[in-house]
């Protein structure tokens, strides 16, 4: 059973041959280790968003943050930019107002399977699968 098909068990309640393995929701790195999701046999490899080309506002406004203040690093933060997603600025857009699943449904995201899609990601998806590994991102 590769990766992908023990995390696919997993989620559709059937026995995979082992449990599947991640560190976290979003990829990490152990210091010391080259490959980290490879030398610990993780089952999830992830795919990101390609930087914004104008972040320059963006990250004044992070560094300017109050050191106990976490939004996440820079490689989850960077949907907010390209959504025009902004929580220093309180509730405000389609989402703010969503009430029940049926309002957040409705509420467009960026399509992230299309060719075209931001930041290649289907390509980044379709290589992950060809290595038998499941994939989030």
């Amino acid at each position: 059973m590769n990766a992908r098909e023990r995390v696919r068990a997993a989620l559709t309640r059937r026995r995979p041959d082992r449990l599947p393995k991640a560190l976290a929701f979003w990829e990490e790195r152990v210091p010391g280790l080259a490959d980290t999701a490879e030398e610990l046999r993780l089952d999830v490899r992830f795919v990101d968003f390609k930087p914004p080309g104008d972040q320059k506002d963006f990250l004044a406004y992070l560094r300017g943050l109050p050191p106990d203040v976490h939004l996440g690093n820079l490689r989850q933060l960077r949907p907010y930019h390209q959504w025009d997603y902004h929580p220093e600025q309180g509730p405000r857009g389609p989402l703010s107002a969503a009430e029940t699943l049926a309002d957040f449904a409705a509420f467009i995201l960026p399509e992230v399977v299309s060719p075209d899609a931001p930041g290649e990601l289907a390509a980044q998806v379709a290589a992950h699968h060809a290595r038998g590994w499941a994939v989030a991102g």
